[in-house]
């Protein structure tokens, strides 16, 4: 009887003892197949696959000086070495009020050099700035408002009595080229009306 109670005794260990292994097996099998969280986060595919857009090239601060010298010396380069690419470049490198300047040096040009071939350099030169996109327009109409010789146009043909023709041709080119409507034009005529109008000696008896 003590070996079949010793030996009952031992089989109740050894299936303890198996119970007790297989749980263990069970317990590392759930601990195996528990995921483990990080503080990492995956970034999503879009935002892998998603390309960075280029940071677009912000244009220098320069003074009103500063663009007038350089709008200055692009007129003269443009006259001497006619280089298209290079007055393009140039202009887009300058703020929008660059295009109120411009207007003013190539007018002012037209009246210092009355030679048809410098005429003829200017207009080229302002339809290409036009046509590629290189002017504002909003600067560009209000270059025309306030080009000093334009507004004070009985003046300037005392000295030029052909400035009202090449300025009429020039400002007739800008409109045809819809770089300033032909409101503006009304409004440089009303401008030089006004201007006209206030001065007590009225224009010169020679227009």
């Amino acid at each position: 009887r003590g070996s079949r109670d010793g030996s009952g005794r031992g089989g109740d260990d050894r299936r303890g003892a198996h119970g007790d292994v297989r749980g263990r097996q069970q317990a590392g099998r759930g601990e195996r197949h528990t995921p483990r969280s990080s503080g990492a986060t995956t970034p999503s595919p879009a935002s892998i696959l998603e390309p960075a857009s280029p940071a677009t090239p912000a244009k220098p601060t320069l003074t009103p000086q500063q663009v007038e010298r350089r709008v200055e010396t692009l007129v003269s380069e443009f006259l001497m070495l006619g280089d298209e690419q290079e007055a393009v470049e140039c202009m887009e490198e300058l703020p929008a009020s660059a295009s109120g300047v411009l207007i003013s040096k190539l007018l002012g040009n037209i009246l210092e050099n009355n030679s048809p071939e410098n005429r003829e350099k200017m207009h080229a030169l302002f339809t290409l700035l036009v046509r590629q996109r290189a002017l504002d327009k909003d600067a560009t109409a209000r270059g025309f408002l306030d080009c000093e010789p334009l507004r004070l146009i009985f003046d300037t043909v005392l000295d030029c009595k052909y400035a009202p023709e090449w300025f009429g041709e020039f400002i007739g080119n800008a409109i045809r080229l819809e770089a300033i409507p032909v409101s503006c034009f009304q409004d440089i005529c009303r401008t030089i009306k006004t201007l006209v109008a206030e001065d007590e000696f009225g224009p010169p008896q020679e227009v």
